[in-house]
């Protein structure tokens, strides 16, 4: 990959398949030996990827901009908001989650079409992580944390007032 691309993202299904996003539009592809790119969408500013298989992989952007590779090739769609996405969650290929400005926070159960499943109100979350269908975790500006248990999302806060922009979860009881 060329060294003046703002990557925002990478996603390794494995040691030779990965993938990585940017502010340029641009979808680059990893083989296990070079970097090429993929495909280049324009100016969407990409700002995560995640996949569920080699075969199903989603990357979401900014002004609610969402591309699909189903294997093939990227399809470059929206999910139903101008709101800035900032990260997606792909448990499964029926089970994926996104999240970003306004308190959004966006499902797809596998189909064709992304809902809002809920607002929070003015939160930007910055990432979503999950262990399973039903324990997800969102973060966000100044502390603002919500948990998902199967049913609903609950707002809670870290006890700090810094913005946390990443996060992973190795279980739910060891949360990074």
């Amino acid at each position: 990959m060329p060294s003046s691309v703002n990557v925002r993202a990478i996603f390794a299904i494995s040691s030779s398949n990965m993938w990585a996003v940017g502010s340029t539009g641009s979808i680059w592809h990893d083989n296990g030996t070079t970097w090429s790119l993929e495909v280049d969408t324009g100016n969407e500013a990409w700002n995560d990827v995640a996949c569920t298989t080699a075969s199903d992989c989603w990357a979401v952007g900014n002004t609610g901009a969402l591309a699909h590779y189903d294997g093939a090739r990227w399809v470059v769609s929206a999910i139903p908001s101008s709101a800035n996405v900032h990260a997606i969650q792909a448990i499964s290929a029926t089970d994926i989650w996104a999240v970003g400005a306004s308190g959004s926070i966006w499902h797809n159960d596998g189909g064709s079409a992304w809902s809002l499943y809920t607002s929070t109100g003015s939160e930007q979350w910055n990432d979503v992580a999950c262990t399973s269908s039903n324990e997800c975790w969102a973060v966000g500006n100044a502390g603002a944390v919500a948990t998902y248990d199967g049913v609903r999302w609950t707002r809670s806060t870290v006890p700090s007032s810094a913005n946390i922009n990443g996060m992973f979860a190795l279980s739910s009881t060891d949360i990074w």
